[in-house]
């Protein structure tokens, strides 16, 4: 997100090349310290020590597949409807 936006940013607000056709180094250089910043984050390992079972839990629940009459049934298990609709006129 952020970093994108920073690259765009640049990108749209400096122009590649200055009076009498140089290149603009300072938004080369910007560029430059944007992409070691986010290539230093892709190499980084965070700090966290993964959940292994939570892991295995959201694997296997993203592995199940169900029919909208089963989810309809899920759902009416776990929220039954009510006998006595509450109808507001």
């Amino acid at each position: 997100g952020v970093h994108l936006k920073d690259i765009i940013s640049l990108h749209v607000a400096l122009q590649d090349r200055l009076e009498y056709d140089l290149i603009n180094f300072r938004k080369l250089v910007q560029l430059s310290i944007t992409f070691r910043t986010l290539n230093n984050l892709q190499e980084s390992v965070p700090p966290v020590q993964p959940n292994h079972d939570l892991i295995n839990l959201l694997t296997l629940s993203l592995d199940l597949s169900y029919t909208e009459d089963e989810i309809y049934e899920l759902s009416l298990a776990r929220e039954p409807r009510s006998s006595v609709s509450s109808v507001s006129s």
